[in-house]
């Protein structure tokens, strides 16, 4: 995996924990 591909994925979940669709993981990708 390259370093763009890192970040377009953490971007992706990012997105998606904003969303609410992770509200689990919201306070790591919050802190």
């Amino acid at each position: 995996m390259t370093t763009v591909e890192a970040y377009e994925l953490g971007f992706e979940l990012g997105q998606l924990v904003r969303a609410g669709k992770f509200p689990m993981v919201a306070p790591l990708e919050l802190s």
